[in-house]
């Protein structure tokens, strides 16, 4: 049975999911307001995170209380202007 987000009922993806190749390392942790709220395990997620990539950079984000949205649109703007140098982006 797939793990579930407490008080959802909604599976949650795998963190393996994120592994695709010629993506960006990094993982975003959204919705950060809801995590004390939903009993949200950082220490199991970084844990999952750092098994499937060791060293992967992770974001975490709340577009409700704004908290890393300044670091993400940041990463988001660096990884478009390296891959565009790089001739990847249209």
């Amino acid at each position: 049975m797939a793990d579930t987000l407490p008080g959802s009922g909604k599976a949650l993806r795998p963190v393996s999911s994120v592994t695709k190749r010629g993506v960006d390392d990094v993982a975003v942790v959204t919705k950060t307001d809801l995590a004390v709220a939903c009993e949200f395990d950082w220490q199991a997620a970084s844990k999952s995170i750092d098994a499937v990539r060791p060293g992967m950079r992770v974001l975490e984000v709340s577009a409700k209380t704004r908290d890393g949205m300044t670091e993400w649109l940041q990463f988001l703007e660096s990884s478009k202007l390296a891959r565009s140098a790089a001739g990847e982006c249209r």
